[in-house]
């Protein structure tokens, strides 16, 4: 059909032209400086607009299924490719963590809360615990407020900074990883491309998939007239770390190269200093909410 022929090329390619973008005199339809393209009439068709959104969706659903895929079935292959330089294939570690925040951001999952501490426990938490109380007790006397209204606006305030300060995790996993993995002699930037793959199939997987299986879990107990399924946060407490576990130990074979053996303890080491950031990070998030509130 006439629609769907190949247009003929009648670009003139001997024709010097001026870069827009840096000023540099080149021929053809790229500056060999800054790499700008020369943008022709034709391109700011509906046709070329439409064909331009179908590529790019079929690129990135493409790239976005293939990448998920790879960081669930093995672990540490994309940061360990992608520090290696292969890097076409699949989408960048940093974007894919990206991805699944945004997600995650959107839509609220039943484990959601699991980022955050409610305001009645901040005061036993390790490492800051005290420290907690003190703020706490200063606020409600300073502000005259009930503790359990000052509890509500913290709950409010503290679930969605935990979603956008889920980012800080990459820097304090990657941290662990380049201590417990020092003896590779890696860069360190490659520990952070496998904090960055681990803290997006710790989204995809204990966050969202999870949250999802759950709920279609409850939906089947509600259709079938069976008792609430009663999901508690010790549930998520025991599950979650043996979902991470699987990831660290095939990431760290895979990305590392080591043995099974060697791959096992530093995984459990690894599993613990996760624990350890994750205390660090609830406080930065107890920090920040309960000042902002």
């Amino acid at each position: 059909m006439k629609f769907l022929s190949k247009r003929q090329d009648q670009f003139d390619y001997e024709a010097e032209r001026t870069c827009l973008t840096c000023d540099n005199k080149f021929q053809g339809k790229y500056c060999g400086r800054c790499g700008e393209k020369i943008l022709l009439p034709e391109e700011k068709s509906i046709r070329e607009v439409l064909g331009g959104i179908l590529n790019a969706f079929t690129f990135l659903e493409g790239k976005f299924i293939r990448t998920l895929s790879l960081i669930i079935k093995n672990p540490g292959k994309l940061s360990k490719d992608f520090a290696a330089g292969i890097r076409q294939p699949y989408m960048k570690p940093v974007s894919i963590f990206f991805v699944a925040n945004f997600i995650f951001f959107l839509f609220p999952f039943m484990t959601s809360n699991s980022l955050s501490t409610p305001l009645q426990y901040q005061s036993t938490m390790l490492v800051y615990g005290k420290y907690a109380k003190s703020i706490i007790d200063s606020k409600i006397v300073d502000e005259q407020i009930a503790f359990e209204v000052l509890a509500k606006r913290y709950k409010t305030k503290s679930d969605s900074l935990a979603k956008m300060l889920i980012v800080i995790m990459v820097l304090l996993a990657a941290i662990p990883l380049a201590l417990l993995n020092y003896s590779s002699k890696r860069y360190f930037a490659d520990h952070v491309y496998l904090s960055f793959e681990l803290n997006a199939y710790f989204l995809f997987v204990n966050m969202i998939g999870l949250s999802i299986f759950l709920m279609m879990l409850v939906a089947v107990f509600d259709m079938l007239q069976l008792p609430p399924l009663q999901i508690s946060d010790k549930f998520f407490g025991f599950v979650s770390p043996l979902i991470l576990l699987y990831f660290i130990i095939r990431g760290f074979k895979t990305h590392y190269g080591y043995k099974w053996v060697t791959a096992t303890y530093k995984s459990l080491l690894m599993l613990l200093s996760l624990y350890i950031a994750n205390i660090i990070y609830k406080g930065i998030l107890f920090y920040i909410s309960i000042r902002t509130i």
